[in-house]
């Protein structure tokens, strides 16, 4: 992290101004379904898909990359953290309630026809 705080101070500007809200929200509490989770996944695909393209301009694609995957896979901890918890909550594998746009998180290129999730155990 310390090592990208350049990076995000440099771009943070253009990150507040051409992503979040503006482009991929509005943002809403996350409602604990699969449509909630389904919902809450393509906005955070959006703000990486935007996130990526500013860091990618605005720092350099070495640093702007090592920026971006921090974010990734940040991202990545936080959805995989609740898809688990609800599969277990619900009583279901975590293949059965995961939606789509869930999945797309990790799938390099946000490509979700050829990838297979495995959950972190």
């Amino acid at each position: 992290m310390v090592y990208n705080l350049p990076c995000y101070n440099y771009a943070s500007s253009e990150l507040k101004r051409r992503c979040g809200s503006s482009r991929c929200g509005p943002y809403s509490e996350l409602k604990v379904s699969i449509l909630g989770f389904a919902q809450r996944c393509r906005t955070l695909v959006c703000d990486l898909a935007c996130t990526h393209s500013v860091l990618m301009q605005q720092c350099g694609w070495s640093t702007g990359m090592r920026a971006f995957r921090l974010l990734l896979d940040y991202t990545r901890t936080q959805v995989s953290t609740w898809m688990r918890e609800t599969a277990i909550n619900m009583k279901r594998s975590i293949s059965q309630i995961i939606p789509q746009s869930c999945s797309r998180l990790f799938c390099e290129r946000f490509d979700s026809r050829n990838c297979t999730y495995i959950p972190a155990s």
